[in-house]
This record gives structure tokens, C-alpha cells and sequence, in this order.
């Protein structure tokens, strides 16, 4: 019986899978710069604690040679950690890289990063020109808090503690009253 809620288990965890999501964590730090930044605005600036993103592009295959896209990271603090996160349809066959192609220091003392981000076509369609159709991506920069808490858990950290304080101070007590009231019932 157990075999089988398990196997119905992991057939929902799957079947509401709908994306596939590759991320980079990156530490800011003052000495991987290459000193300060020419002032040139790339198209896409992502800036923390978040920042979200919808684009697009042509993974690149034998038939096609792909496109990639450049993003700006602006008012990065020296010695934080982010995270930059890209999620995609999980029906494209497709590979996406995210590389750091440049660090500068800002004149108000933040770093800013540039990111290429790109895709490989990694599967056999039988859609004819599948492999030169654009696929559509989020792309999200989010602070790390202690190196591995992201951005939005304050929010899922706040339930649990509202959760454990309700239960500590309401529903023990409470739980332990009727048993007690039975107990002194019964005798």
C-alpha cells in the first residue's frame, strides 16, 4: 500500500514539473575586477535583492550558430553572495550557460558584473525548425543571505516560525489539558 501512495507520490511530483532551472552562485569581491567600469550600459540590468526577467533566444545547434545575450549586475556589495537563476520551458531540449564575462568597480564603490548567457539545442525534435525557434527564459538575480538563504525565504521562515510559536504556546498546552481533564476523569 505504501508502494503505491509512493508511486502516486513521485507520478504528481512529476507531472507538475513544468520547467527546467539551472543557476550560478556568484561572490561578489572587490579583487576579481578589473578595475573601473567604462560607464557602458549593457541592454538588460539586473540589480538585487531581486530582480526578475523574461527574454528570449536561439539555442545553438548544427543548423543554427545560436545567439547569446549580455546582462548588466549593478550595485553588487564586495563580499555578498547571489544567486542568478534561469528557469525554462522543460520541454525545449536545451542546455543554457551562464558565464561571467566581466567584473568592474562602479564610482559609488559597487561592482557590477557582466553576464553572457547562452544555450545549446541538446535533443531531436520532430517538429520541423524546432532547433532554430526562439525559447523563452526567466532569468532572476536574487541576494543570498548566510551564503545559501535566497531573497524570498524570510517570507516561508516567517510562516514556520508563527507555526512553531502556535504550536508551542497554544496547541501543546492545549493538548496537554484535555489529557490531563481525561486522565483525571477516568480516575
Amino acid at each position: 500500500m505504501k508502494f503505491f501512495f509512493g508511486l502516486i507520490l513521485i507520478a504528481a511530483c512529476v507531472g507538475t514539473s513544468f520547467a527546467n532551472t539551472e543557476k550560478l552562485i556568484l561572490e561578489a569581491r572587490l579583487d576579481n575586477t578589473q578595475g573601473l567600469c567604462d560607464g557602458e550600459i549593457h541592454r538588460f540590468s539586473l540589480m538585487p535583492p531581486y530582480t526578475q526577467t523574461r527574454q528570449s533566444l536561439i539555442p545553438q545547434s548544427a543548423m543554427n550558430p545560436g545567439s547569446s545575450q549580455q546582462f548588466q549586475l549593478d550595485d553588487l556589495k564586495d563580499g555578498s553572495n547571489y544567486e542568478i537563476r534561469i528557469s525554462y520551458p522543460a520541454i525545449t531540449p536545451a542546455d543554457f550557460n551562464l558565464d561571467i564575462i566581466q567584473a568592474c568597480k562602479t564610482k559609488d564603490n559597487t561592482l557590477s558584473y557582466i553576464l553572457d548567457v547562452s544555450a545549446v539545442y541538446t535533443g531531436v525534435s520532430h517538429i520541423k525548425g524546432r532547433e532554430s525557434s526562439p525559447v523563452i527564459y526567466d532569468l532572476v538575480l536574487e541576494n543570498l543571505y548566510a551564503g545559501f538563504l535566497f531573497y524570498q525565504v524570510y517570507k516561508i521562515v516567517i510562516a514556520i516560525l508563527s507555526v512553531l510559536v502556535l504550536g508551542h504556546l497554544v496547541i501543546i498546552p492545549a493538548v496537554k489539558d484535555l489529557i490531563t481533564k481525561d486522565m483525571h476523569c477516568k480516575m
